[in-house]
């Protein structure tokens, strides 16, 4: 009888097992499976090459058309070989270090000239904005300052901080201009790039470093710490048959909201540390992209500053703006010299005439200069547009007198 198997059973028992009859077998379902797509997905069967995409298991969010991805995306790249993992100057607190000395975290050959200031260059957008080279050449900067550039490819702010720490005792009495990515800032919650990085967690008032000393060998850092993104299966029938691929947006507003709270933890005791030392830090920021969530990453980096006293200056994020540029001419225009004071000097011994002397136009110049609040305003316009100061004061004489023709023809 088919009951035989139950007989002498008490009934509460037989109801408990037929109740869990079902559930037993989805899960053994759903183990079969998981089993059978990982043997498919991390085997090297080629009919199969198609699944071995990052994105199908992996969740992710857009911020103003970029792609926000995770360290598991990175781990299976590497892992299906689609990124090749690089090795190259590891260092156990940094992840790397560039063309840095291994030892000072120091550029090589780097000697404390007690007579300049240390002019500290911290941040990748110095490199890749082709900022640096232009303030290596200028030779006002250079008399009275000593640019030191620690600018990492591929440095999050959390690593350029931790770089500004390490290198503090030898840098006592610099300036420090600090650069910040607003568009790599979530960086900050990446363990693993193209290589494995530091990683902080948020506690109550700071951050905390996680897993130091740094893995330096990428291969074996992601063979210990493997991607562990959930039920592969379950990821490949929500992105092949529902198509749902993005992270919702309660879940990118958590991200975008932990990502400011820790980088205002990471920023803040930098900032009064590197103070309390005798080093002036300004932090200029990046905004690349508009758009609501990058105006957050904006404001975050901003109130950290305000709540430390810190001096910080947005960069334009006009079209057609060049960030490099405007780089540029705000750290020559903090220090005096370069590009906008160019020509200043030979324009003011020129305009060191009695009125008499002067033409109509120069003495229109010299009514510029002689006004700080007019001054002001050509100086602004002359950083805005990138030209040299003295240029701007002649382009706005010029107009004033058009202005005074046309009014007297």
């Amino acid at each position: 009888m088919s009951g035989g198997y139950f007989r002498g059973v008490p009934t509460i028992v037989k109801r408990v097992i037929k109740l869990l009859a079902l559930p037993g077998i989805l899960l053994l379902l759903v183990m079969g499976a998981e089993a059978w797509v990982r043997s498919r997905i991390f085997g090297t069967d080629p009919a199969y090459a198609s699944w071995r995409e990052p994105d199908l298991y992996t969740w992710r969010y857009r911020l103003n058309g970029r792609v926000i991805r995770s360290d598991d995306h990175a781990k299976l790249a590497a892992r299906w070989g689609l990124l090749m993992p690089k090795a190259e100057h590891a260092h156990a607190l940094l992840g790397w270090h560039g063309a840095l000395d291994s030892l000072t975290l120091l550029p090589p050959g780097f000697v404390r000239d007690s007579a300049r200031t240390p002019l500290v260059l911290l941040g990748w957008g110095w490199q890749r904005h082709s900022v640096a080279e232009l303030l290596m050449r200028d030779s006002a900067l250079l008399r009275t300052h000593q640019p030191v550039l620690l600018a990492v490819e591929g440095f999050s702010l959390d690593q350029d901080l931790l770089l500004l720490e390490r290198t503090r005792p030898l840098l006592s009495g610099a300036r420090v201009m600090l650069w910040v990515e607003l568009d790599a800032l979530d960086r900050l919650q990446r363990s693993f790039l193209d290589r494995p990085k530091p990683r902080f967690t948020s506690d109550v008032y700071v951050g905390v470093l996680e897993d130091a000393p740094v893995p330096t060998d990428p291969t074996a850092y992601v063979t210990t710490h493997p991607p562990d993104p959930g039920l592969y299966a379950y990821h490949l029938f929500r992105s092949r048959v529902l198509n749902d691929t993005l992270m919702s947006r309660s879940a990118m507003e958590s991200r975008e909201r932990q990502l400011a709270e820790l980088t205002g933890k990471l920023l803040m005791p930098t900032l009064q540390a590197a103070t309390k030392h005798g080093q002036q830090v300004v932090v200029l920021i990046e905004q690349g992209e508009a758009g609501e969530h990058t105006d957050r990453r904006r404001w975050a980096v901003g109130e950290a500053c305000r709540k430390v006293k810190a001096a910080h200056h947005p960069l334009e994020r006009r079209s057609g703006a060049d960030p490099g540029r405007q780089g540029a001419l705000f750290v020559q225009r903090s220090l005096g010299g370069g590009v906008l004071l160019e020509g200043m000097d030979s324009l003011r011994a020129e305009l060191d005439r009695p009125a008499e002397f002067l033409t109509p136009l120069q003495r229109h110049m010299a009514s510029i200069l002689h006004d700080p609040s007019w001054l002001e305003k050509v100086r602004a316009k002359a950083s805005e547009q990138g030209v040299p100061l003295a240029t701007m004061v002649e382009r706005d004489a010029h107009y004033m007198l058009d202005m005074a023709n046309s009014e007297h023809p």
